[in-house]
Order: structure tokens, then C-alpha cells, then sequence
């Protein structure tokens, strides 16, 4: 446990100036959700200052996590043959529990909390808030996994930027080729199915749960076997799987039964 708290602090040290940028957005956020942004004024400049924010500081957000992330990782790379710390007594269960504590209390924590104290500084009830924690856990995690997993896999920053392109480029052209295919063979399945709330919450689910067992799997992999080759084959196959469920899933098993089915129908029909 020692060291494990050793390599936290250390990484705290390392990161400090990242981490304030991080708890100033998470603040501004927070602030935003707060007040309702625009809602509360009448000034038409102040509005569009306030929507403008709206936009700009979740892109900041998710700047600082692909940034902070990979520097945080590749602190001890787990690629190559001449990181420093495998000369050093440190363990890779160690390794991965001290980064995975600094990633829970420092990463994922204090948004998950803003967002849970403005629910219920609105007054939603302690029976929905029960609720909807695990769910704001839920997203928070899962939009980390992704980076996480690809910076455990790459060594340097400059081979995670391009690595990240590369993916996500194909990712966009594999979805561009898929929805063209609809167009011209299903119209009105996709139409229907991308109007369908349910049915994108249930892909919502299910891609979710792809992510925490192949992403999960990935990271525990790299850190635990250094095996790189089979983390980078899992990371491709949930990256594939991904864009298979969101194009294709059809099992819309979200959909509301009996009475409450009945009722977005007639809502539907108005």
C-alpha cells in the first residue's frame, strides 16, 4: 500500500498543473449546470456568452482528459523494453492499482460528485438521486476506458495521437459505409430505428457493457502480461463490435411494456 501511495503522490506531483486546469473546468461546469446557463437572464450577450461556455468547456473537458490521461499512464510505459521502472521493485498489480486510484479519486470522482450535488441542489428526490448515481458513474467510466486502453498500449504521446486518429478515422469510415448501405437497401428501418429512443438506449447499454469487459480486459491485460500484440487484437475487436451494435443492434429490449407502452403511443399519436 505504501507504494502505491507513492507512485499517486508522485503522479499528483508530476500532473499538478494539468489537474488544476481540470478541477477549474470541472468548477465552470458545475457553475453552468447550476445556474441553468442562459436560463436565468434577460441579455441577449450574456446569454449567448453563457451558451458559448455551454460549448466550450466540455470540449476543454475532454482536451485535458486526452492529454492528462496518456501522460499519466506512460509515466511507467508499458510498451518497449527499456522503461525505468522495470529495473525498480515495483509490481504491475501495484503499478495498475496506483493509477487506477489516482484515475477514480481524481479524474472521475469530483465530476461525478458536481453533477450529483446540482441534481440535488434542484431538488430532486433521494430515491431518484440513488438512481442516478451509479449512472453518472456509469458514463464517467466508460468515456475514460477508451483512452485509457489506448494509451496502455502506446508508449509515447506522439504514437497515442496517432494511434487515436487512426482509430477513430475508421471508425467514422466503417459507420459511413454502413449507413450508406441502409440508405439504399432499408430507408425506413434506419429512419425508424434512429428515432427510436429506446432502441438507442439499448445500444446505449450494450456498448457500454462491451466497453467495460473489453476495455477493462485490455487494460488489466497490458498492465498484468505486457502481451501487447493480444491488447491491441482486443482494442481492435471492440472497436469493431462497437460499430456493429451501434448500426445493427435491433434487440431494443429498453423498449417500455404494457401500460407505459401503451402510453408513449397514444403520446406518440398526438
Amino acid at each position: 500500500m505504501r507504494l502505491i501511495t507513492h507512485i499517486f503522490r508522485k503522479d499528483v506531483r508530476h500532473l499538478r498543473w494539468l489537474l488544476a486546469g481540470w478541477f477549474v473546468v470541472v468548477a465552470l461546469q458545475t457553475g453552468l449546470m447550476a445556474t441553468g446557463a442562459a436560463a436565468w437572464s434577460n441579455d441577449a450577450a450574456l446569454q449567448m456568452a453563457l451558451r458559448m461556455l455551454g460549448w466550450l468547456v466540455p470540449l476543454l473537458k475532454w482536451i485535458l482528459l486526452i492529454v492528462m490521461i496518456p501522460l499519466l499512464i506512460q509515466d511507467e510505459p508499458l510498451t518497449g523494453h527499456t522503461a525505468f521502472w522495470f529495473t525498480r521493485p515495483i509490481g504491475r498489480s501495484d503499478l495498475l492499482k496506483s493509477k487506477a486510484l489516482f484515475l477514480g479519486l481524481l479524474v472521475v470522482l469530483p465530476p461525478a460528485l458536481a453533477e450529483f450535488t446540482t441534481l440535488a441542489a434542484h431538488g430532486i428526490g433521494p430515491a431518484d438521486l440513488a438512481v442516478a448515481l451509479p449512472e453518472i458513474l456509469w458514463d464517467a467510466v466508460l468515456s475514460l476506458l477508451p483512452v485509457v486502453a489506448l494509451a496502455a498500449i502506446t508508449g509515447s504521446f506522439a504514437r497515442f495521437a496517432v494511434a487515436g486518429v487512426s482509430i477513430y478515422a475508421s471508425i467514422m469510415v466503417l459507420a459511413f459505409a454502413w449507413q450508406m448501405y441502409r440508405m439504399f437497401t432499408d430507408m425506413e428501418g434506419m429512419v425508424a430505428g434512429l428515432s427510436d429512443p429506446s432502441l438507442q438506449l439499448s445500444k446505449h447499454v450494450v456498448s457500454g457493457l462491451l466497453g467495460l469487459v473489453l476495455l477493462g480486459f485490455t487494460i488489466g491485460w497490458q498492465y498484468l502480461t505486457r502481451r501487447t500484440a493480444v491488447a491491441i487484437a482486443v482494442l481492435g475487436l471492440y472497436a469493431a463490435l462497437t460499430v456493429l451494435v451501434n448500426q445493427a443492434w435491433r434487440w431494443d429490449f429498453m423498449a417500455p411494456s404494457g401500460p407505459a407502452r401503451a402510453a408513449v403511443g397514444e403520446s406518440e399519436v398526438r
